[in-house]
Formats: structure tokens, C-alpha cells, sequence
């Protein structure tokens, strides 16, 4: 029984240690979104080709440190683009194509939003978590990436919030979410 708590306290000094748990919220009025990042990003503007081959200006938020690369690209999808689904699926395809293994994909909420998440394992036993959301018009893709062994990257796609046009948080309530995602 000793043992067991000994284990058990060593366990949550790791897990509490600063390289664990220290993160920046990140918050972006431009693209109206929040996320915790476990450093501050670097922005770069970049193109992204959406689901009927036109490139569409971007910027990816970045940051890497010693537990992985952790990455948001964010933009806005013309008014002629094709439905939010089919944009969705446009890159849950591009990721599915990686090289490596689907470990788990599902549609998914995140506060409400209909976010769609994969799991890959690249050959190099790497794994990437994926959260892919539009949310008015705007495209979100999030991924944590980390080497083999390392703890997954889950805190960082869960932490992606939405915000107002006052920069608050907010959520969609469970009509909405249906309306948004028919069956």
C-alpha cells in the first residue's frame, strides 16, 4: 500500500512539473479563436488549397518544443465555397493520406462545434491529434504533434475556443449543433 502511494505521489510531481503543465492562451480577434499553446506561436502567412483546388491565404500559428509541434491554421473560405462538410472532409482526407496508420477518427463537439478529430501514427511512431472546425465561414485545423512514447497532445485541440466579436469565449447549445450537423 506504501508503494502504491509513493508511485501515486511521484506521478503527480511529473505530471505537475512546469515543463507539463505551463501554457500561453493564445487569443486571435482576427480569426476570433483562442487556444493554449504550450509556448508563444510564430505567425506565418501561408496559402491553403480548399476542397475545389483554389490556394487561399492563411496563416499558420506555431510553436515547438521539447514535448512536440503544436500548429493552428486558420482562414477564410470564400463565400462561393463549397459547404462546411465538404470542407471538412477535403482535409480529413489530405491528413488520412499521410504516410502512417488512422488510428482514430470520429465527429466530435468541442464547446458545441461540430469538430471533426483524427488520430494518425506516422512510420517513425510519431502521432499527430487533428481537430478540423468551421465556424462562420473560417476554417480551423489544430494539430499536436509528438514523438513516440511521448504523452498525446489531447489538452491542446480541447482547448480551442471561439470567441465573440469582444474577444469572449462562447459556445453553441445542442439545437444549434443539429442545425449545423443534420443527420
Amino acid at each position: 500500500m506504501r508503494f502504491f502511494f509513493m508511485i501515486c505521489s511521484a506521478l503527480m510531481a511529473l505530471v505537475s512539473h512546469p515543463a507539463f503543465s505551463q501554457t500561453v492562451e493564445y487569443a486571435n480577434q482576427d480569426y476570433q479563436f483562442s487556444i493554449n499553446f504550450p509556448a508563444p506561436p510564430s505567425l506565418h502567412s501561408v496559402t491553403y488549397t480548399i476542397s475545389d483546388g483554389r490556394d487561399v491565404p492563411a496563416t499558420l500559428f506555431f510553436t515547438e518544443t521539447r514535448r512536440g509541434r503544436f500548429s493552428v491554421i486558420a482562414l477564410r473560405l470564400p463565400e462561393d465555397a463549397a459547404h462546411r462538410r465538404v470542407e471538412v472532409e477535403t482535409v480529413a482526407d489530405k491528413m488520412r493520406a499521410r504516410p502512417g496508420d488512422v488510428l482514430y477518427e470520429q465527429l466530435n463537439e468541442n464547446d458545441g462545434f461540430p469538430m471533426q478529430l483524427l488520430t494518425l501514427e506516422a512510420p517513425d511512431g510519431r502521432r499527430s491529434m487533428i481537430g478540423i472546425l468551421v465556424h462562420e465561414r473560417r476554417l480551423y485545423i489544430t494539430e499536436g504533434n509528438v514523438a513516440e512514447g511521448a504523452p498525446p497532445p489531447l489538452q491542446f485541440q480541447q482547448t480551442l475556443f471561439m470567441l465573440d466579436e469582444n474577444g469572449e469565449k462562447f459556445g453553441i447549445d445542442e439545437e444549434e449543433f443539429e442545425r449545423l450537423n443534420p443527420r
